[in-house]
């Protein structure tokens, strides 16, 4: 494959002269051991990519999507601070000449929303939350609908709502117009 690098435009007109590199495709291999630690996360919180580059290249490209262009990080481990889950992708690069491998799926990371038991977003816990509260209920090992607001509640991360939740959303209700203590369900 041919690619064009060291490109500079000269003059008014956009003329560009670039200098062309061959890069042996076929000598870059795919990344290796990707992973992320952790892999599952509080939004907000940050965790380390890393990875090995596979033969003929020297570092890693991260992306946050099979096509972007533009990376988020670039090196063996890195440190981001994702908003939502998502599967990060990454490619070999041979810093020396530029070249990269085809783009290949990373490790997939879940984001849980901060907990936030004021379900009705006025930062009281009181009976109009326990009504919301009620709605996301499932039960023991039942899934509950996968929503943000119900993601806020699942207080043990088991993706059910169930009496260990109610037990700690009990704990944070604090009455109408009086604020919940932050960690109350601690």
């Amino acid at each position: 494959m041919l690619e064009l690098t060291g490109c500079t435009a000269i003059g008014a007109g956009g003329y560009t002269v670039c200098t062309p590199t061959l890069c042996p495709v076929l000598q870059l291999t795919a990344p290796s051991s990707t992973q992320a630690e952790p892999s599952v996360i509080v939004a907000g919180d940050s965790l380390q990519l890393s990875g090995v580059p596979g033969q003929g290249g020297d570092t890693l490209e991260w992306f946050t999507g099979p096509y972007d262009t533009t990376p988020v990080g670039t090196g063996t481990s890195i440190t981001v601070s994702p908003l939502n889950s998502l599967t990060y992708y990454v490619r070999t690069v041979d810093t020396s000449t530029a070249c990269t491998s085809g783009m290949q799926a990373g490790p997939q990371v879940r984001v849980w929303p901060r907990f936030n038991p004021s379900m009705d977003g006025d930062n009281d816990v009181d009976g109009a939350d326990t009504i919301i509260f009620q709605s996301c209920f499932s039960g023991p090992a039942a899934p509950h609908d996968g929503s943000i607001l119900c993601q806020t509640v699942d207080f043990d991360r088991d993706d059910d709502i169930d009496q260990s939740d109610f037990g700690n959303f009990q704990k944070c209700h604090s009455g109408n117009t009086v604020a919940y203590q932050p960690d109350c369900w601690k």
